[in-house]
């Protein structure tokens, strides 16, 4: 985290929450864990991996918690697509409604392969949470300001304004 400090780098992603998330030595073999978060990824089976906004005590760099990697859609398992959909807009839902955090991150390369399928699966999320940005007032913000806010909002001693991010 110092080196983090010293580079200027004010945010990062932390791991989602639970145990079966917590990557500890040779954890990448363990199928029993990966089992489980294949699963968590079609069924609610640890939550909606949703999160209160920081403090901003722990100061420099924020962990802002992912919630949930958008993966590329599989040929292979076509119809649980629907299902994973819905996992994420519940807890995108779950978010807006409580005020927390839902950090979908994914990486821009794994939407080349299947570029129309992703792209549609995209614009269903959006589509979604624009739903939620008009009744609850979500809001989408990139880690560094939200990173920026948390801080200025601790250096302040105010809470954060957001109703509910992602």
């Amino acid at each position: 985290m110092a080196a983090c400090r010293t580079l200027g780098i004010h945010a990062y992603r932390g791991n989602e929450q639970g145990w079966i998330y917590r990557m500890e030595g040779s954890d990448r073999r363990n199928f029993f864990k990966r089992g489980l978060r294949f699963l968590d990824t079609y069924i609610d089976l640890f939550g909606p991996q949703t999160y209160p906004i920081p403090d901003g005590e722990a100061g420099i760099p924020v962990n802002i918690m992912g919630s949930r990697q958008l993966k590329p859609v599989s040929t292979s398992l076509n119809r649980l697509e629907k299902m994973r959909l819905r996992r994420i807009l519940n807890a995108m839902t779950h978010a807006a409604v409580n005020g927390e955090i839902y950090h979908l991150w994914w990486h821009p390369h794994n939407f080349g392969v299947q570029l129309d399928e992703n792209m549609d699966f995209l614009r269903k999320i959006l589509g979604h949470f624009r739903l939620l940005q008009k009744s609850h007032h979500f809001e989408s913000m990139a880690m560094e300001q939200l990173a920026a806010d948390i801080l200025e909002n601790a250096k302040n001693g105010s809470k954060h304004e957001v109703i509910g991010s992602m």
